[in-house]
């Protein structure tokens, strides 16, 4: 995506095979919508999981790595073999506009979404986003200071994160009131 230009159609194959092995494997769910596969590809502390979708982001990734690249590319071209400070320089003021620019259209497509979501979905999108609320999903896995999801238990907090009913839960809860992902919280 970031060396060759105008790969979106190639790369919808990928796309498929995400939507349709990688994410029900991850999420132990057969099949997910259209509103729900862009809620994931929200960054975490937007409320998502940040699977991307490569041929929506390709245009994006390939004129951001021009534009980062393009200082050393100059002195490339120049044949010119020492690295300037000014050159670091205007490649981290270009890295910095990237990510600027990055998190203004993460954010701006989180808006958007918010219209498209189904109300239990705005609500986990909203506590997603909280401070905080993600860093399970972003913290090392270190076994020797108990970070470490099994896959049902991984799989049961990405139910409880989106409102999604977990896989092999009771119908009724001890209670006596019908299982739900709500109820059970």
């Amino acid at each position: 995506m970031r060396t060759i230009p105008d790969i979106s159609d190639l790369l919808v194959p990928l796309d498929e095979a995400i939507d349709t092995y990688f994410i029900p494997a991850l999420t132990g769910r057969d099949s997910i919508s259209n509103p729900e596969r862009q809620l994931l590809a929200l960054p975490a502390r937007l409320g998502g999981l940040s699977l991307v979708v490569p041929s929506q982001s390709a245009s994006f990734e390939h004129s951001s790595s021009v534009k980062v690249t393009a200082p050393l590319a100059a002195l490339i071209v120049q044949q010119n073999p020492i690295l300037t400070a000014t050159t670091s320089a205007d490649q981290q003021q270009a890295k910095q506009e990237v990510r600027l620019l990055c998190h203004q259209q993460q954010t701006t497509t989180a808006k958007q979404l918010e219209h498209e979501l189904p109300r239990h979905l705005k609500r986990a999108k909203e506590l997603g986003s909280e401070k905080g609320a993600s860093s399970w999903l972003s913290a090392l896995q270190i076994e020797e200071h108990g970070f470490v999801l099994h896959k049902g238990c991984f799989r049961d907090t990405l139910c409880l994160r989106y409102g999604w009913q977990p896989t092999n839960a009771r119908n009724r809860c001890t209670c006596g009131s019908p299982f739900s992902v709500e109820h059970a919280l």
